[in-house]
């Protein structure tokens, strides 16, 4: 009897005594919505026998588990996009050697074809070109600028117009770019954008900004050897062509600036881009304070590949140049591709959207009198004396 009794006086207590109250009070998380801690959890939740909680199998990258919301998931999705880059990667890496086929292609196709009569590159008004053996010089010549030796959109074509003819002919191999005098290139033709009126001034920085893409892209493509030989000043655009060629040529007297800070416009020819793997102190001076760099600065950066004597400088080029286009030219131009796809690539998707604000740039009137104020004050650049008839 006495077991009884303890149990009837057990069970009266249980029924005499009122329940728990429930806490309303909120942690900090629970009332911004999150889920309570684990301090504020019920205790009959403690008390759940074993065979409530369910170890569901887990893969190696976190699949399964329903008592993990979001995590599989998590994983899964991270699966997929590492999958993703890397066939992404194939096929890029795909698309290079694509490139070396095309190349071994052409130069198969061109080996293999007769030899037929030289054709003529056409006429040419605003740069001279001299044909060699093997390959074809060009040299930017003064034009009809006041600013001497700059590229406005008629000089630009003729460029292009000649890397289009050596490009389809067997016979010439590489490309040689040079300037006249103590000046390779100037840049753009500043006195071609300078206008007062605002709807013209407009027209001509459009036509003039999609002539430099169309340039820095005919180089950026260009399939065979291409030679800077930077006999003197190279500034903008001259800059610009420079790091799309295959080897470059300077003088011990050659300088490289940018004008872009100081005009209040960006780097015209797609610097930015181009010059991405050459980020050290120094070119960021050049870009952003104009600083001028010596031909030894800018071997130093890998931007020149040999310097030499400015009194024997194309002495020293043209002989590099026939023994260049006498060697395996296939072996080059295959190289060439390999080499360049990345920085077509990148060209080919960045300088459309560059050029528009450009564009958009030069045609403001605030450029307009800061060049104003540029060409009547600047010591840097070179004006050619014009003769009236």
């Amino acid at each position: 009897q006495q077991p009884n009794k303890a149990i009837q006086r057990s069970t009266k207590t249980a029924i005499s005594s009122p329940p728990p109250a429930k806490s309303t009070a909120l942690s900090p998380r629970s009332r911004s919505g999150n889920p309570p801690s684990q301090s504020c959890t019920s205790s009959s939740s403690q008390l759940l026998p074993m065979t409530a909680i369910k170890q569901e199998p887990v893969d190696s990258y976190g699949n399964g588990g329903s008592n993990m919301p979001g995590h599989g998931s998590t994983f899964g999705a991270h699966r997929n996009l590492v999958q993703s880059s890397r066939a992404l990667a194939a096929a890029d890496g795909e698309e290079r050697l694509a490139e070396v086929r095309r190349c071994l292609a052409l130069n198969d196709r061109l080996s293999s074809t007769p030899p037929t009569p030289m054709k003529s590159p056409g006429a040419f008004s605003q740069i001279y070109v001299r044909l060699y053996e093997n390959f074809a010089q060009v040299t930017l010549s003064p034009g009809k600028s006041k600013l001497t030796v700059s590229l406005n959109p008629g000089a630009i074509d003729e460029i292009i117009q000649l890397l289009n003819f050596v490009a389809s002919t067997r016979m010439y191999h590489a490309v040689l770019l040079t300037g006249m005098g103590n000046i390779f290139c100037q840049g753009v033709d500043l006195y071609h954008i300078c206008q007062d009126n605002s709807e013209k001034r407009k027209q001509l920085a459009s036509d003039m900004a999609q002539a430099v893409e169309r340039l820095i892209l005919a180089l950026a493509n260009f399939s065979k050897t291409l030679v800077a030989a930077v006999n003197g000043d190279a500034t903008g655009l001259g800059l610009a062509i420079l790091p799309l060629c295959d080897i470059v040529y300077a003088s011990d007297r050659a300088m490289f600036r940018s004008h872009a800070a100081r005009l209040g416009h960006i780097p015209e020819g797609g610097l930015s881009i181009s010059l991405s793997r050459h980020r050290s102190a120094a070119i960021r001076e050049m870009i952003f304070m104009g600083r001028e760099l010596t031909a030894e600065e800018l071997m130093t950066e890998g931007l020149v590949s040999q310097i030499f004597v400015a009194g024997r400088f194309m002495e020293e080029t043209i002989p590099r140049m026939r023994k260049l286009c006498g060697s395996n030219t296939a072996g080059i131009h295959c190289n060439k591709a390999l080499f360049n796809s990345s920085l077509r690539e990148e060209l080919s998707s960045l300088l459309p959207a560059e050029s528009r604000l450009l564009a958009e740039i030069w045609s403001t009137t605030t450029f307009n009198k800061q060049l104003v104020n540029f060409i009547s004050t600047s010591k840097t650049i070179t004006l050619q004396k014009m003769t009236y008839f």
